[in-house]
């Protein structure tokens, strides 16, 4: 028995890990992201998926030169298939999901997120950036979510840095269709399942406003993105059992 957990700690310990990166128009923000990712010692494998970009993401990724896999979509998939697309084509059987507009990530960060999973301490580690620009960004989100709240389970729980084993992501049914709801149905599926996950604030780290990045388009996006954001929390605390 005693041999047992030991080869199985060890095995723990030698799984390599992908990093998998979903990108649409990132021209500005994926190579500070990429510099990270591919510079730390715990990433075997970067995957980025371009889903369906009509800025310069591609020519940004190439000119990098960094061992990197590109996966194209001639279209606009959405963020669950590029996740989908990403781990299938994964070679190893731990998993880091990674958005390309952070702002402030380190290479700290990573081995923050990936440690407990690879040592068998939880099944998914969940980091949810300090400076949540989504919801904070307009003077309603900032009353709705107030600082003090930020750790909140459901807050953390939509963070697109995720560490998960690569089996459990694909057990996951109609992920590949899920677009902005991708976040809150792996979580469901880890609650619905008796499966441990932990929430990890990444400190000083950011996304880019999409406003910012693209305009009109990107209010548009924001308002879609809060909707989806409102009906998942409606479910969560339907699934968590919290009373309103």
């Amino acid at each position: 028995m005693t041999k047992d957990i030991f080869n199985k700690s060890t095995e723990r310990q030698n799984t390599k890990v992908t990093a998998i990166i979903p990108a649409y128009n990132e021209e500005r923000t994926i190579t500070d992201v990429l510099k990270i990712i591919t510079g730390s010692p715990l990433i075997d494998e970067t995957i980025v998926v371009n889903d369906g970009s009509t800025d310069k993401t591609v020519q940004v990724i190439k000119r990098l030169g960094f061992n990197i896999r590109l996966l194209n979509n001639k279209e606009n998939m959405g963020k669950g298939f590029a996740l989908y697309q990403g781990a299938r084509a994964a070679k190893n059987s731990l998993l880091l999901f990674c958005d390309a507009d952070l702002t402030g990530l380190k290479q700290e960060h990573l081995k923050q997120l990936i440690e407990p999973v690879k040592e068998g301490r939880v099944d998914m580690v969940v980091g949810v950036q300090e400076k949540l620009s989504f919801l904070r960004g307009y003077s309603w989100g900032q009353k709705i979510f107030p600082p003090r709240k930020k750790k909140s389970n459901f807050i953390s729980a939509l963070g697109g840095e995720k560490v998960l084993w690569k089996k459990d992501f694909l057990e996951i049914s109609r992920i590949g269709n899920s677009g902005y709801g991708v976040e809150q149905i792996i979580v469901n599926y880890f609650l619905k399942n008796k499966k441990s996950y932990k929430n990890l604030e990444l400190a000083g780290v950011g996304h880019v406003w999409k406003v910012k990045k693209w305009g009109l388009k990107g209010v548009l996006k924001e308002i879609v993105a809060f909707a989806v954001f409102a009906k998942q929390y409606t479910q969560f605390e339907i699934l968590k059992g919290i009373k309103k």
